[in-house]
């Protein structure tokens, strides 16, 4: 059952991130699914007197056999049925600049006035993107690494005096671990400001991170390449500046 099987990817996500140590709330904002949901498959969870790491352990039928139980007797959704109609749409606008599930979900409710929750909206829609999507999960450390990119769609303002609208690249990095964020607005995106925002960055981390992971951004990496990529000379230089390993993308897709 093609059902039953999405269920079981949802499952051991929550198994993952419940062994990470993220409580029920961050759990809701980084999968989408309500916290009642999460409280009652915790509740099965507890009741089965395993630890988190046991049950991964657990083919699916026999961690199917603890906790899906309540999925595999319920009644059939007419409401799924009209949303999943949509779920490809819906995944392919949220790779447009601006687009966001809230967004989406309105359109959906505008199609479907009895359709689901924001929050059952977004437990489905991930939950249909897991399993289309091979996805690496990878664990972080405290203070390991700082992912950091520019944002998708900028920012303005308007010049007072010349009245020109002003576009601003936004400048975003983070502690994977902890979801710890730093975003600031640029001038423009090349390379000198980039450089000064990261140090920036570090200052109100408080610490500097053992690696700064980029996905191949163009005005620090000049040469990309899994094993050795080759970075600009100011980046380099940042590098050695403040005793961190310059790092140019990632393999496959990222989560953690």
């Amino acid at each position: 059952m093609a059902n039953k099987s999405t269920k079981m990817l949802q499952i051991r996500r929550l198994l993952q991130l419940l062994l990470s140590g993220f409580s029920e709330r961050q759990i809701s904002v980084q999968t989408g699914m309500s916290r009642n949901t999460i409280a009652t498959y915790v509740k099965r969870f507890k009741a089965s007197g395993r630890h988190y790491k046991e049950l991964l352990l657990l083919d699916d039928e026999q961690l199917g056999s603890l906790v899906y139980n309540h999925f595999v007797t319920g009644r059939k959704d007419e409401r799924y049925d009209r949303l999943s109609a949509n779920l490809s749409h819906y995944i392919s606008q949220l790779t447009k600049t601006g687009v966001t599930r809230y967004i989406l979900w309105e359109e959906y409710r505008q199609l479907d006035k009895d359709g689901y929750s924001y929050q059952q909206f977004c437990e489905h829609l991930n939950t249909y993107a897991s399993i289309r999507n091979a996805v690496m999960w990878q664990q972080h450390k405290p203070g390991e690494v700082v992912q950091f990119d520019f944002a998708g769609q900028k920012l303005s303002y308007i010049d007072k005096l010349s009245g020109e609208v002003i576009y601003c690249p936004v400048f975003v990095a983070i502690l994977p671990y902890s979801g710890y964020t730093y975003v600031e607005a640029l001038p423009n995106p090349k390379l000198e400001p980039l450089i000064a925002a990261l140090g920036r960055c570090l200052q109100y981390f408080g610490g500097v991170a053992a690696s700064m992971l980029t996905d191949n951004m163009k005005q620090v990496v000049v040469k990309s390449n899994r094993y050795e990529p080759a970075f600009t000379e100011l980046a380099e230089q940042f590098s050695v500046h403040y005793n961190t390993f310059n790092a140019g993308s990632q393999s496959g897709k990222a989560k953690g």
